[in-house]
């Protein structure tokens, strides 16, 4: 009878039987299926900005962001901006390739924001 134990511990944890099934795509911050959306990983390129109330003054706002690729519409990324400053970063993206970010407020208390055709700077 074969050794059925590392089977059973990889059917338990999604994130290993998708290291498992592609190891080349197991490597830095990102692991599991949102690797597999990003298959752009690892290029040099950055789109950063802050997300903010237009007032009198501005103020920064905390909200969910995420990075979709123009092309297709495919969701690449998402996080959060900071609560206090309001500034996120998506790093290490293709830079040829051409974005978009829309901006949700979770306290469905500003409507949502897009940004569109956006380029990513070169990483140093």
């Amino acid at each position: 009878m074969a050794d059925t134990s590392t089977y059973h511990a990889l059917l338990a944890s999604p994130i290993a039987v998708t290291q498992c099934m592609f190891p080349a795509l197991s490597y830095g911050k990102l692991a599991g299926p949102a690797k597999l959306r990003d298959v752009y990983y690892g290029g040099n390129g950055r789109i950063t900005a802050t997300t903010k109330d237009v007032g009198t003054p501005d103020f920064p706002v905390g909200c969910r962001v995420r990075l979709i690729r123009e092309h297709d519409g495919v969701i690449i990324r998402e996080t959060w901006s900071d609560p206090v400053t309001g500034v996120y970063s998506f790093d290490y993206i293709d830079p040829t390739l051409l974005y978009s970010v829309s901006a949700w407020d979770h306290t469905n208390t500003y409507n949502a924001v897009i940004a569109s055709n956006l380029t990513p700077d070169i990483i140093p």
